[in-house]
């Protein structure tokens, strides 16, 4: 039986520094814990807008300047149920399920939106406003439409003219903050408006921190811009990935103390919350969230009322969203090793949403180029194809932030597919190999995300290729792939019971 010692993807390019310890969390909690002086820039006052932002979806939008910070009291409540809901969430959030459900709703998956549901005793908490729309947090569509290279020149301030070395690679401040939102998911303008709102990197030419600790953060191994933006990229996905499936209901601030999130928030304010929280005690954060020189605030007046621009594009994920007819990622008559259950996308704090597999041959052993192809799960448009990665758009309109996208992680450079080619399903798209992150073997990293928002595995969101559906596991890297009562077990070792074919 042939063994392989291939521990999958288990962390791709950005994932944790070097030198930056396993408990992450807290660890940065425990800096901060120490660094008083860490909280959002004083900012000019800003005038209320001439109208509240718009009512989206039943959320009670923040108005800046409105103090103390509404809160949402235990009782009997009244919920709209939002684009992206499922029940598990719901269940979660609040604590129990509404009192009654309409007929012929799916107990997994999505919920229609817009849908009135009572909650007999809803949870209290003291942050009940919505901070931004899910749309301006995740790499949306109007994401993909935002050219961060322009914005930073005509800027003109310090960010436009810093460079900085990027696993050997020099990269200027535009791209640093283009790689982090691509490779994560996350929106530019969110990374953009934080860097600026926390140390004036983009409008002043005279920054109030060093880029050892751009955004604040302290943590050995994690200097610089690009480890301070992939940090504060952390903290948003926990949040929003967290709230979205239900797994996240408290924050904890950089003091140590705690407070219940309110139960009727969007994933996108929950996201913003929980990285103010790393930064702030309870004070500051309510001042840097809802007070006259808020974020929320201070971000309108950089790109506009992201309300408006939210409800535009439309529902960042619908309800009955359908699913291409998946494939496994190589061809008919083989059959590859299940290396990896359900696990980080990508950065840490990501969602489970991929998974791994090891071709079944000799060059899979210590990170060789395989002579086996990765083919395509579902045809569609090559997007980028660099550094290990490629991205295939599935409704050819060249925006990464609509639709279903395919990430390929571990694609060697050489046979590689070029950017802009169309692959059919099957089509071969490169070898597997180590390229793109660290791994301790061959594999291919796969996972899938809708209009620019990462899709986790699990009964909600199941992901089915060639009739297998991936099913997690505890820890993650955990998992199975079932078909018709047939189980397979994931396994770093690439043993003969875990390999699959079509």
């Amino acid at each position: 039986m042939l063994m392989l010692s291939l521990l999958a993807c288990n962390l791709p390019a950005t994932a944790t520094p070097p030198s930056l310890p396993p408990e992450i969390a807290t660890a940065v909690q425990q800096t901060l814990a120490v660094q008083p002086t860490l909280r959002a820039t004083a900012l000019p006052t800003l005038p209320n807008t001439a109208e509240p932002p718009l009512s989206f979806a039943g959320l009670q939008t923040a108005q800046p300047g409105q103090w103390p910070p509404r809160p949402a009291l235990a009782g009997s409540f009244t919920y709209i149920t939002q684009p992206g809901d499922t029940q598990n969430a719901l269940q979660a959030r609040f604590e129990g399920l509404p009192q009654s459900m309409p007929p012929d709703l799916p107990a997994l998956g999505p919920l229609p939106a817009g849908l009135s549901l009572t909650f007999a005793q809803a949870p209290a908490a003291p942050y009940a406003d919505a901070l931004l729309p899910d749309s301006e947090i995740v790499f949306s569509a109007a994401a993909a439409t935002f050219d961060t290279a322009a914005y930073v020149a005509e800027a003109n301030g310090y960010l436009s003219h810093y460079q900085e070395d990027v696993k050997g690679e020099t990269l200027s401040g535009a791209q640093i903050v283009q790689r982090v939102a691509l490779d994560n998911a996350i929106n530019p303008r969110l990374l953009l408006a934080l860097l600026d709102y926390q140390a004036g990197w983009v409008h002043s030419t005279q920054p109030t921190r060093p880029p050892e600790t751009a955004l604040g953060f302290q943590v050995s191994g994690a200097e610089g811009l690009y480890w301070q933006l992939v940090l504060t990229v952390r903290y948003l996905s926990i949040g929003y990935y967290g709230w979205r499936d239900g797994s996240q209901t408290w924050l904890t601030f950089m003091d140590g103390s705690s407070a219940r999130l309110a139960p009727a928030l969007n994933p996108g304010s929950v996201a913003l919350q929980t990285l103010f929280a790393q930064w702030n005690p309870p004070s500051a954060f309510e001042r840097a969230l809802y007070g006259p020189n808020s974020f929320p605030a201070f971000y309108a007046a950089q790109f506009g009322d992201p309300w408006q621009r939210a409800a535009s594009q439309g529902a960042q994920i619908p309800a009955g969203l359908s699913q291409p007819d998946w494939q496994l990622p190589w061809a008919d008559g083989e059959r590859w090793y299940f290396t990896a259950g359900p696990h980080i996308a990508w950065n840490n704090g990501s969602p489970r949403a991929a998974l791994d597999f090891a071709p079944p041959d000799p060059q899979a052993e210590d990170c060789g180029i395989s002579s086996s192809w990765v083919r395509a799960i579902a045809p569609g448009r090559v997007l980028r194809a660099e550094r290990g990665i490629v991205t295939v758009d599935l409704d050819d309109d060249g925006n990464e932030g609509t639709g279903w996208v395919v990430l390929y992680l571990h694609i060697a450079a050489r046979d590689r597919v070029a950017p802009g080619s169309w692959l059919e399903a099957n089509a071969p798209l490169g070898h597997p190999s180590c390229e793109g992150g660290i791994a301790t073997g061959t594999h291919v990293h796969i996972a899938r995300k809708y209009n620019g928002e990462w899709i986790p595995i699990s009964q909600d969101w199941p992901w089915i290729l060639s009739g297998w559906q991936a099913i997690a596991g505890e820890p993650p890297y955990k998992g199975q792939m079932q078909r018709n009562g047939q189980v397979i077990v994931s396994n770093p070792l690439g043993r003969e019971d875990t390999r699959l074919g079509r």
